[in-house]
């Protein structure tokens, strides 16, 4: 599986012209360009979720950030090259000599502020291939797929560890196969955070027939609505989500839903990431503790998996029968887990008991 390279530039000659330069050796990547933000809605996801380094113009750096978190982003600019565009190579090559791409995915670098840095337009396409093979060191997920081939179990869940220290915020997942075992669940984290008062956010992303709770629906401010927005581009600040919410009678506060059954899962997979984004961003933002729980059903496994990496925690159903589902279910839920980076702590559905007393989260 190889890495992608985005290419979003507005300039259609020079981004041909670096599309066609790169193409003609990237044997260990693949390269994708586009002149607008928006037709970032036609990547396919398997496509999405391997971009691993972005060349763009420095007018669409501040909201790919917040489509691909964590992804260096290495801004175009008109200026000549200066000490630090032609010395790039030899710091980024030092700093991650020694990991693989799927780590630069995951993990926002510390040798640049914010993950970005810039680049000349005036740069030899020559310097710009050795710029990237510098920081893609080998195929994306390249690790992931010789441990799996080798039998090494990628990560374990974690055990739960009561701490004293207090967390104000977080934002948790669900990974589930059976429905009746999900709700057990949601109900039971949603039931403990708020009886220890805390502002407890309810996002569910799957059919509304699916629904377990009471909902509202609406002809506008719907959790439909703002996906919309964010997918025509006019994505709200965060502290406006509040705007959206409404408190439930069973005490947490959640989205009114849309009108069709299926519009939530049929969001595309970038207007969910700046959802979540927006939601971490917000969570920061309320008085009291705040803590969101997303309960998904009805996603590809790769939305999904992409929901669970933005998040500080997921609780995942660990099968145990030995029919042909359920060994199905083992091997999605193994690619979903390889998925996810180290920030994402794992926690197995069988502790759901006493997550809901001593997870650090609700400290």
């Amino acid at each position: 599986m190889k890495a992608v390279v985005l290419i979003v530039e507005n300039r259609p000659a020079y981004r041909l012209r670096l599309l066609s330069g790169l193409q003609q050796s990237a044997s260990d990547y693949d390269c994708i360009a586009v002149s607008d933000i928006q037709e970032l809605n036609d990547l396919d996801e398997d496509k999405f979720n391997r971009v691993a380094l972005i060349l763009t113009a420095e007018f669409f750096s501040p909201h790919l950030a917040g489509i691909f978190p964590g992804v260096l982003r290495l801004e175009l600019t008109d200026k000549a090259p200066d000490e630090f565009s032609t010395e790039i190579l030899e710091e980024i090559s030092g700093r991650f000599s020694k990991d693989s791409a799927d780590k630069i995915h995951l993990y926002l670098p510390e040798l640049m502020e914010q993950g970005r840095c810039c680049l000349s337009r005036q740069s030899s396409v020559a310097c710009i291939k050795d710029i990237i093979a510098g920081v893609l060191t080998r195929p994306l997920a390249a690790r992931k797929n010789e441990n799996t081939e080798a039998g090494i179990e990628l990560r374990k869940p974690k055990e739960v560890e009561t701490v004293s220290s207090q967390t104000d915020c977080s934002l948790g997942c669900l990974f589930f196969f059976s429905r009746s075992e999900r709700i057990k669940a949601s109900a039971c984290l949603l039931t403990s955070g708020k009886r220890k008062a805390h502002d407890m956010i309810y996002l569910p992303l799957m059919p509304l027939y699916d629904m377990a709770y009471p909902f509202r629906t609406g002809s506008r401010q719907t959790l439909g609505d703002l996906l919309l927005t964010i997918k025509n581009g006019r994505i709200p600040d965060h502290e406006e989500l509040g705007s959206y919410l409404y408190l439930h009678d069973d005490g947490y506060y959640t989205f009114p839903c849309p009108n069709r059954a299926d519009d939530l899962i049929c969001a595309d997979t970038r207007s969910l990431r700046e959802l979540i984004v927006m939601l971490k961003k917000y969570l920061g933002t309320r008085a009291a503790p705040a803590h969101s729980l997303i309960e998904a059903a009805g996603l590809t496994l790769e939305k999904h998996a992409m929901l669970a990496a933005l998040c500080d925690y997921v609780v995942i159903e660990t099968p145990a029968k030995t029919t042909d589902a359920a060994l199905m279910a083992q091997q999605e839920l193994a690619i979903f887990l390889s998925k996810l980076p180290s920030s994402c702590e794992i926690y197995e559905s069988s502790q759901i008991a006493k997550l809901s007393e001593e997870a650090p989260w609700f400290y």
